[in-house]
């Protein structure tokens, strides 16, 4: 649904995968800092990393702390009902 989250297991690393009313996106759960496993807050509709306090917006961008880079975007594609994360074999 709109609004809905699901973490899951992309290539060996955490993975969230976020519904919003445009579009679904995925991103790795790795900081980019340090490689602390970053917490989705529903709430604030942001990443939080509780090691230094590094803060992504809900499209993976930095908007606060020490991270250099935005979070790892992973390709999505829809078919039919299904979310399918990473390049279709």
């Amino acid at each position: 649904p709109i609004g809905g989250v699901k973490t899951i297991t992309y290539g060996g690393s955490p993975v969230i995968v976020l519904r919003t009313a445009e579009s679904v996106r995925a991103f790795s759960m790795i900081c980019t800092h340090l490689g602390c496993l970053v917490q989705w807050q529903e709430g604030q509709k942001e990443f939080y990393c509780p090691c230094h306090d590094g803060r992504f917006d809900q499209f993976g961008e930095v908007i606060a702390g020490p991270p250099p880079v935005p979070l790892e975007e992973m390709p999505v594609s829809l078919d039919g009902d299904r979310v399918i994360v990473g390049e279709a074999v």
